[in-house]
This record gives C-alpha cells, sequence and structure tokens, in this order.
C-alpha cells in the first residue's frame, strides 16, 4: 500500500530542531540553510508576522519543506513570504526537496493554500529572489495559476559566478589582455609586500574581531558616499554575527582579511555550501586605501586561496557591480513572483499596485523628459 502524502504546518521555532538534518541536507546553499533562515526568523520577526513552514511527508518521512512565514502588509494584505527575505537579500531562495519529489511537494503545498487549511490565510504569496531553473518554485506558480491566481514576475538583479574549476590560470586566461596585466600585477604587488598579509578565518576563536572588522570596513566605504550601510541597524547586524558564527562552527563559513601592517583594510564574508564553494555575502574596504587597490587585491587574492583549495566555484551574489562582469563571472537572472489570490479582495489590491507601479514609472519618464534640453524635447514632438 503506498504511502499517503499530508501537509504539515509549523508554527513554533521549537518544532524546526528535529527537521535540522532533512532541512539542511535538502539545501543546495547555506542561504538555505536552517541556521540562517531560522536565525533570521529569531531577529526579523514581528508582532504582525508568524511562522508558517510547511513539511509535506510521504507517510512519515519529509519529503519536502517550504520556508515561509506571514505577514500583515498594509498594501498587500496577508502575505506570505520565504523566510530570509528583505533586508537579509536572501539569494537563491526555493522551497526544498529531492528533485525527483519536486512536482508531488509543489502540488501538495498548491493545495494546501488553494483547497486545504491554508486558503484562508493568504492574499498574496512573495517569492523573493528566486532562479529560473527553481523547479520546485515552478511547479508551485503553475499549480496555483491554474487556481486562477494572478500571477505577476519581475527580474531584479542577477546573481554572478565566477567558474574556478580551470584554477586561477583559466580565471586569468579568461580576461581581457589589460584585466589579465592588472591580475599578475595585483598579485604580484601582494605578494612582494611583506607587510600585506591575508587571512582566511574559519574558526571560532578568532571570529569575533574578525566579524567586527568586516563590519567597520564594510560601514566605512558606505558612509564615505554619504548612505548608513545595512549595518547600521542592530537587528542585521545580530542577524548576520549570529548566524555566520553558526555556519562557521559547522564548516560553512570563511571571512578573510586583507591586512596592512597588521591593520584589516579590506575583508570579504563568505558562506560555503556542502561542496565547499564560496558565496560571497559582505565586503568592505577601507574608503582611504583607495589607491592601493585594496579591494581589487583581496579580490584575487582569495580567488587564488579558493582555487588553491580546489573551490569550484564563487558566487557574488546579487548586485550588477561592475567589477563581477570585469572578473568575467556569469550572471544569472533572479526573480520575484508574486501570486495575488482568486478573490475579490487580492483582485482589487492586484489592480491598485499594478496602477501604482504604472503611475510611477509615467512619473519617471516625464521626469527624465524634462531634463532633456528643450531643443531635444521640441525635436522629439515633431517627429
Amino acid at each position: 500500500m503506498q504511502a499517503s502524502i499530508t501537509v504539515e504546518r509549523l508554527e513554533d521555532a521549537s518544532q524546526t530542531i528535529a527537521l535540522s538534518d532533512f532541512w539542511n541536507g535538502m539545501a543546495d546553499t547555506p542561504l538555505q540553510s536552517s541556521e540562517w533562515l531560522m536565525t533570521w526568523w529569531e531577529h526579523f520577526r514581528s508582532i504582525n508576522s508568524q511562522l508558517c513552514i510547511l513539511v509535506v511527508r510521504r507517510g512519515e518521512e519529509p519529503i519536502g519543506l517550504a520556508p515561509f512565514a506571514i505577514r500583515n502588509s498594509w498594501g498587500f494584505g496577508r502575505m506570505v513570504g520565504f523566510l530570509g527575505s528583505g533586508k537579509a537579500c536572501t539569494d537563491f531562495q526555493t522551497i526544498l526537496s529531492d528533485p525527483k519529489d519536486a512536482e508531488v511537494v509543489a502540488h501538495q503545498v498548491a493545495a494546501w493554500f488553494t483547497s486545504g487549511p491554508g486558503r484562508a490565510m493568504w492574499d498574496v504569496i512573495e517569492l523573493e529572489s528566486v532562479q529560473a531553473d527553481s523547479h520546485c518554485v515552478n511547479f508551485l506558480v503553475e499549480q496555483l495559476r491554474q487556481q486562477q491566481s494572478i500571477i505577476e514576475t519581475t527580474q531584479l538583479e542577477s546573481t554572478w559566478r565566477l567558474d574556478l574549476r580551470d584554477g586561477l590560470a583559466g580565471v586569468v586566461a579568461r580576461l581581457s589582455k589589460t584585466q589579465r596585466a592588472q591580475a599578475r600585477n595585483l598579485l604580484n604587488r601582494f605578494d612582494k609586500n611583506s607587510e600585506m598579509t591575508f587571512r582566511a578565518i574559519d574558526t571560532t576563536e578568532q571570529l569575533d574581531s574578525g566579524i567586527e572588522s568586516c563590519i567597520h570596513l564594510h560601514q566605512m566605504r558606505w558612509q564615505a558616499i554619504g548612505k548608513a550601510g545595512c549595518f547600521s541597524e542592530p537587528r542585521f547586524t545580530n542577524f548576520i554575527t549570529k548566524s555566520f558564527r553558526e555556519l562557521v562552527s559547522q564548516g560553512y563559513g570563511v571571512l578573510n582579511l586583507l591586512e596592512l601592517a597588521g591593520r584589516p583594510v579590506a575583508s570579504q564574508l563568505v558562506l560555503k555550501d556542502p561542496s565547499r564553494n564560496w558565496y560571497v555575502y559582505q565586503t568592505g574596504r577601507d574608503p582611504n586605501m583607495a589607491q592601493a587597490r585594496v579591494g581589487q587585491i583581496i579580490n584575487i587574492v582569495s580567488i587564488r586561496h579558493a582555487c588553491e583549495a580546489g573551490t569550484q566555484f564563487m558566487d557574488f551574489l546579487r548586485g550588477d557591480e561592475d567589477y563581477k562582469s570585469r572578473i568575467k563571472a556569469v550572471p544569472a537572472a533572479a526573480y520575484r513572483i508574486r501570486v495575488f489570490a482568486p478573490a475579490l479582495l487580492p483582485k482589487i489590491r492586484y489592480g491598485a499596485w499594478k496602477l501604482t507601479r504604472e503611475l510611477r514609472a509615467g512619473a519617471n519618464a516625464v521626469s527624465q523628459l524634462l531634463s532633456i534640453p528643450a531643443r531635444t524635447v521640441a525635436d522629439q514632438l515633431s517627429t
């Protein structure tokens, strides 16, 4: 007799402890891990939010996990979203399952929301920062579309991945002639400067001072251009400090520091997956050391260090900064998918949201037009 498939909702964080092995076994990246997502919940939950982790089981065995929370939104009503969303910028979000069970899991999650206990609990499902190849999410969205839900997809900034399988020589070979010369020059400058050192901190003993340095350098960089920086918010600082410490203690994180005469001048906060691939989550550099190119030096030195460790790729995550394309990292599109429930009020909210977005786009177009010289405007109107 075939085992029945059921969906269980977890509403209390303590209920997830027994599932941590399954959860992390299904996670492809550290950003999908229970340590990262449940620490986020600990620091970012509010009185308007509630945990909604859906566990799909075949008999007694879990086969899928949707790490959701529900919050009340003024604009969207009851909104279901991934844990880790918002200011944490958690990339590669998905519903966790074995690929062979993805369609079954997605069907069960969709049924829970449309005809099961969850049908009265949501107005909008927001799936933030998902990749095009997230099969379980794709199956879920298609199931919800078939139930007459309205689907709205927005492309976000790309994630960027640098292939290291051919080692440092392969990375350098893909650069332009000018960039190859610059990379070799930066490595030579580092290797010949006895006062400049690179430290990879991957144990908890030295981690606290390293994180403090990383935060300080990150804040210096942004404050130099008049911005507050993400670590200006205590919740974010506490979330990163705790989650990163837990991941490092399990071998899934490393903090890279570039030091000059013992003083940190650049940093990288790196998460590692079970295959030891790198995800560069946060960077920092001393803006007063711009002429010394400390940001570029830590990039090329850390790439060399990762290659020597046998790392297959470094992912620089979301954000279209110029340096990522210069080093020939390859972009992958990331999306935000909003699913509006097939009911009157969510449809009204969708219409209001769409109208507001179109009005803003029109206002931006007018603003850009008005910034064009009058002669150019006249020329455009006459064509």
